[in-house]
This record gives C-alpha cells, sequence and structure tokens, in this order.
C-alpha cells in the first residue's frame, strides 16, 4: 500500500544514500528502501535526531529476495554522485521499474529519456529529485508508460544481440582499417 522508492548498492558516500535520508525526512507519505547493507552510524544518528520511520536499510541479498524488492517497488532511485556505468539501472529497467538517477551515471546517461523512461537529474539536486518522486508518485499513469518503455528497452537489450551489434562493429571495423 505503500509507495517504495528502491535505491541499491554499497553505503558509501559517493552513492549519495544520504539524500535518501533528507528525502525519507521531507516525505513521510513515500517509504524509501536501500538495499546494500546496514547504514552508517551518522545515518543511524540522522534518523533517530529526525524521528524518521519511513526508510529501511537491507543488507545484500541474494537474486531471488533482490527480485522480490524489485518487484514492491515503485520507483527505482539512485543518487549517485559518481558510477561509471551501475548495473542497477539496467536491472531496475529489466524489471520495468521507472528510474530516477543523476547525471554522474553512465548507465543512466546511456539508457534514461526524460520524461520516457524516467528522470536524470544533476547530482546532489535534492529538489529536483524530490520533485520528480513526487511527481511520479502522484502519476500513476505515468509510471505505467515508464514501465511499458523500461520493458520494451530491456527487451532490445539482450545480451545475444549486444554480442551480435559488438560483432558486426568489429567487422565493419576490420573492413575499414585493414
Amino acid at each position: 500500500e505503500k509507495f517504495v522508492i528502491l535505491s541499491i548498492g554499497k553505503i558509501i558516500k559517493s552513492k549519495g544514500f544520504d539524500v535518501n535520508l533528507k528525502l525519507a525526512e521531507r516525505n513521510p507519505n513515500l517509504y524509501f528502501i536501500i538495499v546494500g547493507g546496514k547504514p552508517k552510524e551518522e545515518y543511524t544518528e540522522y534518523i533517530n535526531r529526525k524521528k524518521i520511520n519511513n526508510i529501511e536499510f537491507v543488507d545484500f541479498c541474494d537474486t531471488n529476495k533482490l527480485n522480490m524488492y524489485y518487484m514492491a517497488a515503485d520507483v527505482f532511485f539512485h543518487p549517485t554522485r559518481s558510477d561509471v556505468w551501475g548495473l542497477v539501472i539496467d536491472e531496475a529497467i529489466a524489471h520495468g521499474l521507472p528510474v530516477i538517477t543523476t547525471n554522474k551515471c553512465g548507465a543512466g546517461i546511456e539508457l534514461i529519456r526524460n520524461n520516457k523512461n524516467g528522470f536524470i537529474v544533476n547530482v546532489d539536486d535534492i529538489d529536483e529529485m524530490e520533485k520528480k518522486i513526487n511527481f511520479l508518485y502522484k502519476n500513476k499513469d505515468v509510471i505505467k508508460v515508464f514501465c511499458k518503455e523500461n520493458l520494451k528497452i530491456a527487451s532490445e537489450n539482450t545480451i545475444e544481440k549486444s554480442t551480435r551489434k559488438d560483432y558486426i562493429n568489429l567487422l565493419l571495423w576490420r573492413n575499414k582499417n585493414g
């Protein structure tokens, strides 16, 4: 019954999960789940000091349990400050989740199209992140459209298709360069 915002990753500063804490504090009607380990002591202190009760930290888990979190989520949120790729974006897309991530996530920049399957926001722009999350919270019909688009993207980006495309590009390169 809750609107669930899922984040996954190691609990380190570069992943930006401190943003989740601030957003949970501002939006008590939303529920944030972070899969990736126990919260840092500073996070626990912040949660206790601000009396935040709409955020949950979950240890890393096996694929079956992780799939359950993806299926329970309404939105995937990756507030990273630095990710060369960010495989969790691929996973969220494969589960049909709308994605909100930053302009510092390679997978996000490559796979997310604003207003089509999710949103790219500037790193640490908490106000814009909150605006996008609340937009999806208030527009369930948009979530359905984003979900369909992400499932389409996932079906088009299989390992087999990617490998074939790489092979064709290699052949073209060899042909061109002798």
